[in-house]
Order: structure tokens, then C-alpha cells, then sequence
């Protein structure tokens, strides 16, 4: 009987190990899950021309015979740490345009420059007949990593006065449109933050167009071997120069788009 009841017990004990652990293979893992949105939206911003450059060609000039090339006027702009926008602005050494572009459109930009008159004294009263700006836009950058900088277009720009004559004067038959400075397609955000379009360094030579080894417009050579002539006047001896100062309005456009007429 003794040995029945062990028997017994035995099995029992082993039955009770087998249903704990059928229990725990069995248990619920399927993890739970639940997904949840995240979104960040953004309204347009504006497209602004923040600088432009004034072209000085000199002063104090002596009237000459024959026809002379006068550069641009070396100029410096030194560098700012934090702009309108934070940027860090490099120093620029010579005249330069910037365009900031945070419309968020892709739609590109047009920078575009006309001369409103011929150059006039200030009483408007004599004017430098032939006298004429050409200029080349010599780089261009953009300052926020990653972004396409715009093209800079104006390649020996010769501007047209829009009106020649004295005071008011008369519409100029040979006007043909403003000329290119740079422009942004937009592809791929080409041109947006904030981009430089520089004009070379200026300098302060006399380019005459009889000097010893000058060639012509663009192989300029002059009293100072140093000058950069991306932005020149010439002024030709049939301008009947006055002993006085002689000004022009330039106008800087900035269009949305790449579709402009231009000269």
C-alpha cells in the first residue's frame, strides 16, 4: 500500500509542473501600438533688395582731348557679423547688390539696372553727350550652406540712357530695356536666403584710350596696373566736359519670376 501511494503522489506533483508551464508559453507579447502626427507649417516671407551700389567714378578728373576710360572707385564695406537676418556678411572689397529672397516660392528672382538720363551737371543744364557705364558682375555667392547662389549675368553691360538731352529731355530711340545683373532660376531653391552679386574691386586708375599698349574696352590699360575695370566710364572727347560735376540715376529693379524684357 505504501508503494501505491507513492506512486500516486508522483504523478500528481508532475501533472501540476506540466499546466505552469503551458501558463507561461502562452502569455500575451503583442506589443501596442499607436502613431501620432507631427506637423510644422510656414507662411511666405518677402523678397528684398537690401543693397545696391553707387557707382563713383572720381572726381577732380582733367579735361582731355581724346576719349578716357575712368574705373569705379575702390571702396571696402566692412564685414558684419550678424545682419538684418543673421548672417554673417563677409567684408566687400568694391560695390555689390544683395537680394534676400524668403518668399518659400521657388519662383526665382530677376536683378535688373537702368540709367535714367544721360550724365547731367547739376543744373541740368549740360550734359556728357556719349558717356557710358559698362559694367561685369564678377561672382556670385549665397550665405547659407547648402543653397545654389544665383547667376551673375552682366558680362560687358554698356547702359543706355532711357531719356538723353538737358533737364526732362527726350525719349532715347536706342533704349532697349534695363540690363541683366543676376538672376535665379529658383530650381531647387536657387537664390533664396541671402546672396551677394559683386562688381569687382574698383580701383583708381586713368584708362586712356591712346595709351601705351591699351587695346580697347575690356583690355583696358591705364596709370594703375593694380585697378580692376569690372565697372568703367567712358567719356569721349566729343562730350564737351565742363569744368563741373556730372551725375545719372540708376535704377535697380528686383522682379519676382524670370520673365523680363530686358536690353
Amino acid at each position: 500500500m505504501k508503494k501505491t501511494t507513492l506512486y500516486l503522489s508522483t504523478a500528481t506533483l508532475l501533472i501540476t509542473l506540466s499546466l505552469a508551464a503551458s501558463l507561461t508559453t502562452h502569455a500575451d507579447t503583442t506589443p501596442v501600438i499607436q502613431n501620432t502626427q507631427s506637423t510644422a507649417s510656414f507662411v511666405a516671407g518677402t523678397l528684398n533688395l537690401d543693397n545696391v551700389p553707387t557707382f563713383d567714378f572720381g572726381e577732380n578728373h582733367p579735361i582731355q582731348t581724346q576719349g578716357q576710360y575712368y574705373n569705379v572707385t575702390a571702396t571696402t564695406t566692412a564685414a558684419v557679423p550678424s545682419d538684418s537676418y543673421g548672417n554673417n556678411v563677409p567684408q566687400q572689397n568694391g560695390p555689390y547688390a544683395e537680394v534676400t529672397d524668403l518668399t518659400g516660392s521657388n519662383d526665382g528672382w530677376t536683378l535688373t539696372v537702368q540709367q535714367e538720363t544721360d550724365f547731367q551737371n547739376t543744373a541740368q543744364t549740360a550734359v556728357l553727350s556719349g558717356a557710358a557705364i559698362t559694367y561685369n558682375t564678377t561672382g556670385a555667392t549665397n550665405l547659407s550652406q547648402g543653397v545654389t547662389a544665383p547667376s551673375a549675368l552682366g558680362t560687358n553691360e554698356t547702359l543706355v540712357p532711357m531719356v538723353t538731352g538737358t533737364g526732362a529731355g527726350t525719349s532715347n530711340n536706342n533704349y532697349a530695356g534695363p540690363a541683366l545683373v543676376a538672376q535665379a532660376s529658383g530650381a531647387n531653391g536657387q537664390g533664396a536666403d541671402t546672396n551677394i552679386i559683386s562688381f569687382g574691386a574698383g580701383g583708381s586708375g586713368l584708362k586712356t584710350n591712346g595709351a601705351a599698349g591699351a587695346t580697347s574696352v575690356g583690355g583696358l590699360v591705364g596709370t594703375d596696373a593694380t585697378s580692376d575695370n569690372s565697372v568703367y566710364l567712358f567719356v569721349p572727347a566729343s562730350a564737351n566736359a565742363l569744368a563741373q560735376t556730372y551725375t545719372t540715376q540708376l535704377t535697380w529693379t528686383l522682379t519676382s519670376g524670370t520673365s523680363v524684357t530686358v536690353q
